[in-house]
This record gives structure tokens, sequence and C-alpha cells, in this order.
């Protein structure tokens, strides 16, 4: 049972926007009830003026309450609206333009599918929508892509009215990061339920119109919504009072050692006041910075967005200065925060790396009308780019001018699901190229995947979207297809954490102790997996808080898991697996199931003499059932699993982990 319960509403002219209703409505009935008597036909006649000032009064305290309630009632039709044939005009601009722009609507079935989802869509107009609701449909036709592109997206306009709370969104759930210093939370409070809905079906609600490419960047970029009304509206967390049930746990600050209890409470929206929020915010760092801890032997170096500035590449130069003078051994490049932007970044740090040439991003490009008025291609830089862009590049690094400033100790990357675009090339070229072990969480992009995004406004509404023109591939595409880039060294950040304000990743950093005299490329290798061996051999990555599925590889009777793919993306078809053995799906990935669920997948192979292999996560661990493949001229049904199967006996080399699962 909750043990507390109150109800939290704007007030008007409220500062932070928020006080109790109950107050105010304690307020009305503390007035003095007028008694019921007849009213006299002469006498006192001072009596009368008294009854008016009291009913003027009541009318006073009635006419309040109808404010407070007006502004914690829905907006419904706040703001402008819009008539069914101007937000037909924007879709189908969208439509078009995408066709026309996206590398993926050169395929014209992919077109075709694109464009029937769209006209569903469409058919859900309403002859009057508010902007608001207006985008999350609009969002929706972006959604539609038949491919997982988190760079086409709409910009969702922002709102008015907020709860009066900030939220982080965490491997074990959300947190409350910021509250309003009348509100009924606090900053660690971990929430159970949001409107009565849970973090998971909060997910699945944010999934229809946040475009993502995997679980994480839809965590990143729905805790930034979650405090609009107009967001919290469409996935059905606000009641029919224009309220939202918050349920969360709590811990006693006075008893660390007890556990946390369950508190229910009920906010409301109202205008929103960041001033007002608690803890402060912090002051606002520069978007790029560094600093040396000798006591740890570490440098640490932050980049928050991708601009290639002088000042930039001059504070590289320092720190790596810094660190040569400082004789730090390990160093930590933090992008954490870091969404994108210009990727020409990491050349200033590919400049203190000890290897002479890197392999390098590669891509293909759809040179459309409009990439081409945008951008300025010329003809000659489309001909090559389209000749040679998809080829594998390597790259020659450049050097500093004093060669003894090469660093060659441990290198680190830090990386959470914010790291994306442009800021997930920096782990992925270093790790790729074995130069530095991936700390922290997993990406909130693909390595490999669409971007270079051209910007278009829809010419009714004024809303504006980005459509991808490029696809991007990793240095190593042994690796793909992937869906994140999975950190060697899973640090996850959890609620614990945000409420005892620890920062997990560089605390693990701290702790490594500092290797004297080796080789920084050699070192990470070393950390990695080691590579597969024609024996029985399992390498698992990620941990119940990431992991969905796990790849299976057969050859010659050989089981090998191979590797893992991530949150609810289905495995595709890979011919670059090693051996030459391609993974060919017997059914999709089982989308929108949860990683802490038990899971079932099936792969066939390509030869007859190989077998089925069913892989399973239950309560009690992995288990691997095999079963016979006589036939392969037609895709074989996928059985329910049976007691009667045969288990698959794991002979030869121990099975092996890499991180727990």
């Amino acid at each position: 049972m909750a043990d507390n319960f109150c109800v939290w509403a704007p007030a008007p002219g409220s500062r932070n926007g928020a006080r109790r209703i109950e107050h105010a409505r304690l307020w009305v009935d503390d007035f003095p009830k007028e008694e019921s008597r007849p009213v006299k036909r002469s006498g006192d006649l001072m009596a009368w003026p008294a009854r008016w000032c009291s009913r003027l009064r009541s009318g006073l305290v009635a006419f309040l309450l109808l404010v407070i309630l007006a502004v914690a009632a829905p907006a419904g039709a706040a703001g402008p609206q819009f008539s069914a044939e101007q937000l037909e005009a924007d879709l189908r601009f969208m439509i078009r333009t995408v066709g026309e722009v996206h590398p993926a609507m050169a395929d014209v079935r992919k077109q075709d599918a694109f464009e029937a989802r769209a006209e569903q869509i469409l058919q859900e107009l309403e002859p009057t929508m508010s902007l608001q609701a207006f985008s999350l449909l609009a969002a929706r036709v972006l959604q539609a892509l038949p491919v997982a592109d988190a760079h086409t997206r709409l910009t969702l306009p922002p709102d008015e009215l907020t709860l009066p709370i900030r939220l982080d969104w965490v491997s074990d759930g959300l947190v409350v990061l910021q509250a309003e210093a009348s509100a009924p939370l606090r900053r660690g409070d971990h929430i159970i339920r949001l409107g009565g809905l849970t973090h998971e079906e909060l997910l699945e609600g944010l999934r229809a119109f946040i475009p993502a490419e995997n679980d994480a960047w839809i965590r990143s970029r729905g805790k930034e919504l979650l405090h609009y009304r107009y967001i919290l509206e469409a996935l059905g967390a606000v009641d029919a009072d224009g309220t939202v049930r918050v349920t969360f746990w709590r811990h006693d600050e006075a008893s660390p050692g007890a556990e946390p209890r369950e508190v229910q409470v009920v906010l409301g929206f109202g205008p929103s006041h960041p001033e007002a929020l608690v803890p402060a915010a912090d002051p606002e760092r520069p978007w790029f910075g560094w600093r040396i801890e000798p006591e740890h032997s570490l440098g640490l170096f932050w980049l928050d967005s991708c601009q290639d500035t002088p000042e930039y590449r001059e504070a590289v130069d320092a720190f790596f200065t810094a660190v040569k003078s400082a004789g730090v051994r390990k160093v930590a490049i933090d992008v954490r925060r870091n969404t994108g932007g210009n990727s020409a970044v990491i050349e200033a740090i590919l400049k203190y790396v000890p290897a002479k040439t890197v392999r390098m991003y590669s891509g293909k490009a759809r040179f459309s009308p409009q990439a081409n008025e945008q951008r300025g291609y010329s003809f000659v830089f489309r001909l090559g780019f389209t000749l040679f862009g998809a080829l594998p590049r390597t790259a020659s690094t450049p050097r500093p001018a004093d060669p003894d400033l090469l660093f060659d100790g441990e290198l680190y990357v830090l990386t959470s699901g914010h790291t994306f675009s442009s800021g997930l090339w920096i782990p992925v070229i270093l790790g790729d190229n074995g130069l530095a072990t991936v700390v922290g969480e997993p990406t909130g992009g693909a390595p490999s995947g669409y971007g270079d995004i051209l910007t278009f406004q829809l010419p009714e509404t004024g809303l504006r979207f980005s459509v991808s023109h490029k696809r991007w591939i990793r240095p190593d595409r042994s690796r793909d297809p992937a869906y994140t880039l999975m950190p060697d060294q899973l640090i996850p950040t959890t609620v614990e954490d945000i409420r005892l304000q620890r920062d997990p990743q560089i605390d693990w950093v701290r702790s490594v102790p500092p290797r004297v005299n080796s080789s920084s490329g050699r070192r990470a290798l070393r950390r990695r997996p080691a590579p597969l061996r024609p024996s029985l051999e399992l390498v698992v990555h990620g941990d119940d808080v990431f992991t969905d599925l796990v790849r299976v590889c057969l050859h010659r009777h050989v089981l090998r898991v191979r590797a893992v793919a991530f949150e609810r993306f289905p495995v595709h078809k890979a011919n670059n697996e090693p051996d030459g053995v391609p993974l060919v799906p017997v059914r999709e990935a089982l989308p929108r199931r949860k990683a802490h669920h038990a899971f079932d997948l099936a792969f066939e192979a390509t030869e007859p003499s190989q077998q089925l292999i069913f892989l399973s996560r239950s309560t009690f661990g992995l288990h691997l059932e095999q079963h016979d493949v006589l036939n392969h001229a037609t895709r074989p049904p996928v059985p329910a699993p049976r007691r009667d199967m045969r288990r698959l006996r794991l002979e030869g080399e121990t099975p092996r982990w890499a991180g727990p699962f």
C-alpha cells in the first residue's frame, strides 16, 4: 500500500507553478456556513450588506477555484488549429521529400512499402488538429520508413504546460533528476509508474514517434519529453481530470540500510519554470574541456559536441602536452553527452595515437536535387563518391610536431545512450582499430547507418524535419550488423548512482591500475573476446538490461555463438561471417520482447548437414536445444519447445563468458 497520497496542481501566479489543491479546498471550507433561516421583512437593514458581502466573497472564491481547474485541465484545443487540407499538404510534402532524398528509397520496393504505410496514416487526419497533435502524426509518417534511421526525424514542438519534475532514464528505470521545490518528489526517487505505466510500457508508447536504431536512443530522447502534457496524453498517462498519478520508491536518508518505501502522488501540469527546479542545474560546462588527475594517473578530455574549431584542436594539443608532462598513464575521452556534429573532430585525437594508419568510415550517398542544392556538390565530387565512397578506406594519421607527445598508455572512450551520430564515430573508429577500450553503456546510434541530414520545413505548420542522404559503413565491417556499439567494459548507470551522485564510468576508469610500457593497440585487442576458433565456443556480451538475443552460427556441426544483436531488431543475413557462413533467420527476432523475459530463437543452416539450434534464456540461465534439419528446400516451421528436445552437449572447450549475462 502507498503510504502517502497528495494532489498537486498548478496555481495561478505561483512562481514554481504548483500548490496543493487540498489547501484551496480547506480554505473554502473554513468560511462559516450561512445558516438557513427565514429572511426578516423588517428590522436590521445592516444584515443585507453582510449577506451580499458573504455572497460576493463566496463567488470570488468559486471564481479562483475555476481558474485553478482551468489551468490544470487538459489543453485540448489550445494553440493554433490547422485544417485537414493544410495538414494533408504538409504530409504530402514530407512523403515526397523522403522519397526523393533518402538512400533507402532508391529501392522501389522499399519506397512502395513506405508510401503504403504513410497513406494509412494519412487516413487518421481529423478535420482540425492542433500543432502538437499533428506533430505526433507526422512523426509516425517518418516511422513508416522500412529501415531503422534515427536521423530522419521530426522536431517535436515544446509544451508550455509541464509536470514539475525532470527525469532521467537509466539502466534500471526512470529516476527523478530535478523537481520544483513545492513538488512532493525529489532527486533520486525511483519512478515505478508514471500515469499508471511502467517504464517498459512508456518505452513501447514512445517507440511510435521517436525514430531510433535501438532502445537506448528512445530512452535518451524520451526522457526529454516525458514531462510534456501532450506527450503524456498521447501515451494514455493523463487521467480525465488532467492529472498524472505517479508511484515511486523513496529511500529514507536517515536510515541508509532500510528498504525504500512506496509512495503515490498525483501531479498536475503548470507553466514551465526551469529556474524553480531543485537541485539547480549544474552550470553549463563548455562543450569541450579537460583535467588531469595525478592521484589516479588519469587525464580526462570531454567532448559534448562535434565542432571542429581551432579552439578545440588547440585544447586537444594542450591536453596531450599536459598528459605527457604529468606522466599519467590513462586517458579517457568522454563522449557520453555527444549527439554529433562534424565528424572531422576525431582527427585531433588520432594525431596522438601510436598507429600511423587507421581504417576509417566509408559510405554511399544519394545525390538528389535537394542534396545538391543544400550542399553544393560538384560533379567531380559526386562521381568520385559514387565510384569509390563505399570502398574500405584507410587514412594516414596526422603526427604531432614533437613525437614524444604520442600517447602509448591506456586509452578509454566513455559512451552512453546519448552517444550518437558523429559523436559515435570516435569510439567506433578507435575501437574498430584496436586503439582504445570502450567503457560505459550501449550507444544511442548504430555503428553503421544512415546520416548526414538535410533539413526541411513543412509549408503550412512550419515544423522542421530532417532526412538522411548518406549511409555510413563502419571501419570493421565484420562486426556488422549491429544496432548499437556495445562497450568492451559495460558499466551502466543506475538509479542508485543518480541518488548518490556517483559517476560509475569515471570511477571504474580511476580504479583500473595503470600499466607501464604497454602498447595501447595490443592492450585493447587483448581486452576484447578472442577470435572465434573452429571449436565449440560461447562468447557473449551484454547483460539483462541490454541483451535481447544471441546470434548463432553453424558450420560443420560446430556451434558458435558469435556475437550479440541488441534490443528489438531482427538479425539480418550477413555474408561476411567467418568462414563465409551466413546467418539465415527462420523468424524475426521477437520485436518488443523485453530483455528480462525468456526468449526462443531459431536459425537454419545453409547446408543439409547442418542443424537447427534453439537458443533460450530463462531464470535458470542460458540453454541450447538441437534439432536435425534434413531438407532445406522449404523453410521448416519453428516447433514449440518440448520437454523431449535433445539437449546440445557443450563438449570441447569450456564455454567462456565475456561480461555478465
